[in-house]
C-alpha cells in the first residue's frame, strides 16, 4: 500500500494549492453529503434503539396471546417488520385500539441479499409458529423488484393458503418530533426528521395494493 500512498499524496499535495481559487465548493457538497447521511445513520440506529425499549418479544405476545384470547375475524393480516423475533408495533396497534385478530397472520421481513438477483426458487422461507401465525422472509437481490404481494403469493406452493383479496396489509407509520436530551443534538434530530418525511413510501416501494394497506400512526420522540 506504500506506493500507493505516496501517489495520492503527491496528487493531495498538488490540489491543495487549488483549494482557495474554487476547490473549496466540491469539498464543501461533499461535506454536506457526508453529514447528512451520517444523520441518517445515527438517527435510524437511535430510533431502533427507542423502538427496542418500548417492544414486546414476539415469543410472550404469543403466550399473551393464549391467555387473552381476542376477537377472532376472517381474512388474512400481513404484518411488515424489519425484526422477526420482536411482536411489529402495528400488530400491537391493532390488538390495543381495534381488538380484534385476524385468523391467518404472517409476519413478513424483506431481506436484501449481497447479489443482483435470488431465484424465486429461494425467495421465500416460511416458519409456521402456530394456527394464526406464520413467520415469512422474502429474500431479493439489489437489483430485484421487491414485490412482496407477488413473493408472498409463492406460500401457496408451501401448503399456506393466500388470496390476496382477502388479505389486508398494516404497515406502522412512524412520525417523529424533537425533544431535548433524547440521544441527538437539536439540529440533527431536525435534519433527520425533515429527512425521514422525504422517505420512500413503503406502500409504493414494496409495491402494496393501496386499497388493501392500513398505516397505524405512531409518535415517537427522538
Amino acid at each position: 500500500m506504500l506506493p500507493l500512498i505516496l501517489l495520492e499524496g503527491l496528487f493531495l499535495a498538488a490540489n491543495l494549492t487549488k483549494v482557495l481559487d474554487g476547490g473549496y465548493i466540491p469539498i464543501l457538497f461533499a461535506s454536506l453529503l457526508c453529514l447528512t447521511m451520517w444523520t441518517w445513520v445515527r438517527g435510524s440506529a437511535h430510533v431502533k434503539r427507542k423502538s427496542r425499549d418500548s417492544s414486546i418479544d414476539f415469543e410472550s405476545l404469543i403466550r399473551m396471546l393464549e391467555k387473552s384470547h381476542p376477537v377472532e375475524v376472517t381474512g388474512t393480516a400481513i404484518f411488515l417488520t424489519a425484526e422477526p423475533d420482536t411482536a411489529p408495533p402495528a400488530l400491537l396497534h391493532n390488538l390495543k385500539h381495534n381488538r380484534v385478530l385476524h385468523k391467518q397472520n404472517f409476519i413478513v421481513t424483506v431481506t436484501v441479499a449481497p447479489v443482483p438477483e435470488v431465484p424465486e426458487s429461494e425467495r421465500l422461507e416460511l416458519t409456521r409458529v402456530n394456527e394464526r401465525f406464520v413467520k415469512a422472509n422474502l429474500t431479493f437481490g439489489y437489483m430485484d423488484d421487491q414485490n412482496v404481494p407477488k413473493g408472498l403469493a409463492l406460500a401457496r406452493k408451501q401448503g399456506e393458503k393466500f388470496d390476496i383479496m382477502t388479505t389486508s396489509f398494516f404497515l406502522n407509520h412512524r412520525s417523529y418530533r424533537s425533544a431535548r436530551d433524547e440521544g441527538l443534538p437539536v439540529w440533527q434530530e431536525r435534519l433527520f426528521i425533515s429527512l425521514a418525511r422525504g422517505a420512500t413510501n413503503a406502500t409504493e416501494f414494496y409495491r402494496l395494493p393501496s386499497n388493501r394497506v392500513l398505516e397505524l400512526g405512531q409518535q415517537l420522540t427522538i
